[in-house]
């Protein structure tokens, strides 16, 4: 019934209002894949920037940390005796992950904590492994709740040879989580150097820096400094790379002028038609992304407590 709601939702047959309504349900839900399909469809962490939206983030997390919490506890609990209870099916699997994820980008506090408590055990003791599946989640947050130490040891393991190519693919995503500027910073330097950062994973690094609230214009910087040397390098993957992952960010006409200005002065006329896409999607999605946050809101607030 979730899953159809969605879906109906997403094909402009129901308002927001119904998957939303059937939602209110879950606190008793204790069904981990249909969790799962919730988490999944709604897709706040990233395509609404909820973390900036002064209006959003707070009923957003009061209503979904009150019935997430149950779950949470559950698989938290399990979790905390050891790995045992992510030896099942994948689906299941991917949706505990999600579920902490979710969690965890909701701020919620045993969820970072537990984040952090993996992530200092696996520092201890190295051999301490963490199952893949949860790895970018626990070293995301792990990162993002430590300091230099936590990011440059993670750094460390994404160096040596030791890892499968999954583990590695999950630690450069999750070493963009720090929260601290100047790592961020220091992350993209890194891409400037073939020995540092394989070229195949520069574009990667680039985008995936811009994705995240401390870096999309730290990434954005980097870019437009460092452009003559990324480009003749890599082409206009780096730049298509950060556009795709920071469109949620260009709220206003202005910060889409920005871009434009760089585009009409750096690139010949067809070299700017893939970019010149992504940024008219851009402007189309957010058009339509603030009336389906202020209709989110609304009715958040009138059924928080529900």
């Amino acid at each position: 019934l979730l899953d159809d709601a969605f879906v109906l939702k997403r094909s402009g047959h129901t308002e927001n209002d119904t998957p939303l309504y059937l939602t209110k349900y879950l606190e008793k839900e204790d069904e981990i894949l249909i969790w799962n399909v919730v988490l999944r469809k709604l897709e706040f962490t990233k395509s609404m920037n909820i973390l900036s939206n002064y209006e959003l983030y707070p009923v957003l997390k009061k209503f979904f940390l009150k019935r997430i919490s149950p779950i949470y506890h559950h698989y938290a609990n399990l979790l905390r005796q050891g790995f045992e209870v992510l030896r099942v099916d994948y689906y299941t699997k991917a949706a505990i992950e999600r579920l902490f994820r979710t969690a965890c980008s909701l701020g919620f506090r045993d969820c970072l904590a537990l984040a952090s408590e993996i992530f200092s055990k696996l520092m201890d003791s190295p051999k301490h492994e963490v199952p893949l599946c949860i790895s970018r989640t626990i070293c995301c947050y792990g990162i993002q709740m430590g300091s230099d130490k936590e990011w440059d040891f993670a750094w460390k393991m994404y160096s040596s040879n030791d890892l499968e190519a999954g583990g590695k693919c999950a630690l450069l995503a999750a070493l963009t989580c720090t929260r601290e500027p100047w790592i961020l910073q220091r992350y993209l330097q890194y891409t400037l150097n073939d020995s540092i950062i394989s070229p195949d994973d520069v574009s990667e690094v680039i985008g995936s820096v811009a994705a995240t609230e401390v870096g999309h214009r730290i990434a954005w910087n980097f870019l437009t400094e460092n452009w003559l040397s990324l480009s003749k390098r890599h082409g206009n993957q780096p730049l298509l790379n950060l556009l795709e992952n920071t469109q949620h960010f260009m709220t206003t006409d202005l910060e889409i002028q920005m871009v434009q200005v760089f585009l009409n002065n750096t690139l010949t006329e067809e070299e700017r038609i893939a970019p010149n896409d992504i940024l008219l999607t851009a402007k189309s999605k957010n058009k339509e992304m603030k009336k389906e946050i202020t209709r989110i809101i609304k009715w958040l607030q009138k059924n928080i407590d529900g």
